[in-house]
């Protein structure tokens, strides 16, 4: 603007100097040749003016238009005056000039209504007023009954002096933003049920060992000592044969269920013989404790599994085995166990009563919804999954998916390492 002001100051001063040339000289040829010049001079920087007005014009609309924000040029009345693609298609309109003539002409709150519209906070309003500069979320109600999550800028677009004429609005669409802290939201309340729920399991746990030990072990000790005892005061030695036998019976008794109790904490059939056997062996107990058919089934051909990843596999499994025995009503389970290229599959697979997936995954308050996240959250640390196929009344198949390597392990010991 400085060169413009320049340009007509120079222009006047010439003219000027014409008029005085002619006061002087009296010399109506002179002066047209003068003003013939100033003419041209005069048109030459019009013309240049308006180019350079045309290209910055041509320049505000390419930025305006290929802005991946929305964008609104809005007036006094609130009137839609322009609106560019990315605003047509963040809010559900068919990014195209017939889209474009539908909303330019209505207002803005009639077409983008959001809680705001009408109020101090409505942002054309405080440009209006006189601010140079507003920001602040809000949620823009759709014509199909959804809604978008922005962050709109507001600032004067044109002005006559201090006064806005128009307001150019510039909405960042936060929507998935929202979605992922509403996400991490719910993971956390996740995460403290958890916390909570391994908390009272692992005192569960701790108090169903307890009892069995002093129902079972402890009492067939017990009742041992006893036996001793009567055998030590006896000074004639009646029915020997059938007081030791019986003593025999109870030690024999409390072995076989201090090794079922070592077997439920830690199989060592797992860490002696590998994830193969240690699953066949949990289905042939199963099976014979509930009285339900299961088949096994492996193709692992003595493929090499990291004992972290086989504890993870065998525990899950014998988790999605107690769920099928308690809740499903099932009388045949089939278990498989498939190896791949760097994954294995553990698929457990039931004609029990099924039950809703999604349902199932969010509900957290229930027992089945916990086991579902645990189990989930113990795989994803291995880069593994969960995957869950069930109907009411048509089965449940349940994949666990592991890797045969524990990358968990060696990024864990990579960072001791480093230490």
């Amino acid at each position: 603007m400085g060169k413009h002001f320049k340009t007509i100051a120079a222009i006047s001063a010439i003219v000027i100097l014409t008029l005085v040339c002619y006061a002087i000289h009296k010399n109506y040829s002179l002066l047209f040749v003068i003003l013939i010049a100033l003419m041209g001079g005069a048109g030459y920087q019009i013309r240049r003016m308006n180019i350079r007005f045309e290209a910055l014009n041509s320049e505000l609309n390419q930025i305006f238009n290929k802005s991946t924000n929305g964008m609104l040029i809005v007036d006094e009345d609130h009137n839609i005056l322009q609106a560019n693609y990315a605003m047509l298609k963040m809010t559900g309109y068919e990014p195209s000039g017939a889209s474009l003539s539908r909303i330019v002409g209505k207002k803005c709150y009639d077409i983008y209504p959001n809680i705001n519209c009408n109020s101090s906070s409505c942002p054309c309003k405080r440009i209006f007023d006189g601010e140079q500069f507003f920001e602040r979320d809000l949620t823009i109600s759709l014509k199909d009954g959804s809604q978008v999550h922005c962050i709109v800028a507001a600032s004067p677009f044109r002005k006559d002096g201090d006064r806005a004429m128009s307001v150019m609005l510039d909405y960042k669409d936060i929507t998935e933003r929202k979605e992922n802290e509403k996400k991490f939201a719910r993971y956390r309340t996740q995460l403290q049920t958890m916390a909570s729920e391994l908390s009272l399991t692992e005192e569960r746990e701790r108090r169903r060992l307890a009892t069995n030990l002093h129902d079972s072990v402890s009492q067939n000790l017990f009742i041992t000592k006893m036996k001793v005892g009567a055998l030590r005061k006896c000074e004639t030695l009646v029915n020997k044969d059938e007081a030791l036998s019986e003593i025999y019976g109870n030690i024999d008794k409390a072995l076989s269920e201090t090794r079922t109790l070592i077997f439920e904490i830690s199989p060592p059939i797992l860490y002696e013989l590998g994830l193969d056997s240690a699953l066949e062996w949990l289905c042939d107990t199963a099976g014979k404790k509930h009285e339900i058919k299961f088949s096994y089934s492996s193709d692992m051909q003595d493929r090499k599994v990291d004992i972290d990843v086989a504890i993870l596999i065998f525990q899950t499994a014998r988790e999605l085995i107690n769920n099928v025995i308690k809740h499903s009503g099932a009388t045949e389970v089939q278990v498989m166990l498939r190896a791949g290229k760097e994954y294995l599959r553990c698929v457990v697979e039931d004609n029990g009563s099924g039950f809703d997936v999604s349902t199932a995954q969010q509900d957290l308050g229930g027992n089945a919804g916990f086991g579902l996240f645990n189990i989930k959250e113990r795989l994803s640390y291995f880069e593994g999954n969960l995957l869950l196929e069930s109907e009411i009344g048509k089965g449940t198949k349940a994949t666990v998916i592991a890797p045969f390597k524990s990358y968990a392990r060696e990024y864990s010991e990579e960072k001791n390492n480093e230490n």
